[in-house]
């Protein structure tokens, strides 16, 4: 194939790739551990895929030591006083809002 051509493809295919948004996903569980995918609206775990847009019910959220989670965002302005306890590991790839 012509390098000019693939160089093209590679290119259409990054900015393509680069423009999807993440999904917003909300904790609609009690407390709970975090890889309990019931305890998901989405009903998976998240992934850097994903917002955490909310925890519901006031719920304690544990990310035990064994787990490495990851969002693409998290912000907890529009969170009902949910607690992320956190034993393992949380990687957030882009903002990661808080409130005292």
């Amino acid at each position: 194939m012509n390098r000019r051509f693939l160089l093209s493809l590679f290119l259409a295919l990054r900015v393509a790739t680069a423009t999807v948004s993440a999904q917003n996903i909300r904790w609609t569980g009690g407390d709970g551990n975090w890889t309990t995918i019931g305890n998901w609206d989405l009903g998976v775990e998240p992934t850097d895929a994903h917002n955490l847009a909310s925890i519901n019910n006031n719920a304690v959220i544990t990310i035990d030591a064994v787990t490495n989670a990851t969002l693409e965002n998290a912000d907890n302005s529009g969170m009902d006083s949910g607690t992320i306890l956190l034993l393992g590991t949380l990687t957030v790839d882009n903002a990661f809002a808080t409130s005292e």
